[in-house]
C-alpha cells in the first residue's frame, strides 16, 4: 500500500515538473516573440507585428497577445483599404474574423473594401463585378452609411437594366445562389485550419483538403455544397445557421 503511494505521489511529481517546464518554455517563447512583435509595430511594420503576435499567443495563450495581433492585421488591411491593395485588405480582415468571427472592426473595414472596389468596377463599366461586390458590402456592413450608400449604387445597377430595387435576379441567373458565398466561406475556414488561403486551387481540390484534415477521410461520393456545409458547422459553427 505505501509502495502504490509512493508511486504515485513520484508519477504526479514527475508530470507536474515536465509541465511546469513546458509551461515555463511556452511562456519565455510568447514573451520572445511579443517583444519582437511590439519593435515591429512600433516600426509600423504592422503584418509582422501581428504574425509574431499570433505566434506568441499560440506558444501561450495570453488574451493580450491575441488582441495585440487583432489590432495589428486590422491597420494592415486599413493601410491596404487606403493604398487600393483590396485583396490583401480583404485577405486580412477576413484573417482577423477567423481570430475573432464577431470583430466588428474587421467587418466595418470589408465593408468599406467591397464598396471601394465595387465603385470602381461600376466605374469601369463592370456591373456584374460591381454588384458582387456591393452585395458583400452590405453584408458585412456595420454602420448605416455603409447599408445607404451600398443600396444607392446597386439601385443604380438595377435602374441601368431597367430592373430597378430588383437586383438578386439578374445575379440568380449567372450563378446559384448558394455557389456565391462558397469562396469566402472556404477563405475562412482555411484560414482557421492552415492561417491562410488557398484561392488559386480547385475548389474541389481545397475542400477534399479541409476533409481529411478535419475528418480523416474525403466525401467525393456526395454533393459539393453539403461537403462544404458540413465543413462550415464543425469549423465554424459560430457562422452556421
Amino acid at each position: 500500500m505505501k509502495l502504490r503511494v509512493f508511486i504515485s505521489l513520484l508519477t504526479f511529481c514527475v508530470f507536474f515538473i515536465f509541465g511546469t517546464v513546458e509551461a515555463k518554455s511556452g511562456a519565455e517563447t510568447g514573451k520572445s516573440h511579443a517583444k519582437n512583435a511590439h519593435e515591429a509595430y512600433k516600426d509600423k511594420d504592422y503584418l509582422k507585428a501581428g504574425e509574431l503576435y499570433e505566434k506568441a499567443y499560440n506558444s501561450f495563450k495570453l488574451e493580450v497577445y491575441l488582441e495585440n495581433s487583432i489590432i495589428a492585421y486590422l491597420h494592415y488591411a486599413f493601410d491596404s483599404l487606403n493604398e487600393k491593395k483590396f485583396d490583401r485588405a480583404i485577405k486580412y480582415c477576413k484573417k482577423v474574423l477567423s481570430l475573432e468571427s464577431g470583430n466588428e472592426d474587421a467587418r466595418e473595414i470589408l465593408s468599406d473594401v467591397y464598396y471601394s472596389r465595387g465603385s470602381d468596377f461600376y466605374y469601369r463599366g463592370k456591373e456584374y463585378q460591381a454588384e458582387k461586390d456591393l452585395r458583400r458590402s452590405l453584408k458585412y456592413s456595420v454602420l448605416s452609411e455603409q447599408k445607404q450608400r451600398a443600396r444607392e449604387l446597386l439601385s443604380k445597377i438595377s435602374g441601368n437594366r431597367g430592373d430597378l430595387f430588383n437586383y438578386s435576379k439578374p445575379f440568380v441567373q449567372k450563378t446559384s445562389a448558394a455557389a456565391e458565398p462558397m469562396p469566402e466561406t472556404l477563405e475562412l475556414m482555411e484560414l482557421k485550419i492552415y492561417g491562410e488561403t488557398f484561392e488559386k486551387l480547385p475548389i474541389t481540390r481545397r475542400v477534399s483538403r479541409l476533409e481529411k484534415d478535419v475528418f480523416g477521410r474525403t466525401f467525393g461520393e456526395n454533393g459539393l455544397l453539403g461537403r462544404i456545409k458540413s465543413l462550415k458547422e464543425r469549423i465554424l459553427p459560430e457562422l452556421t445557421d
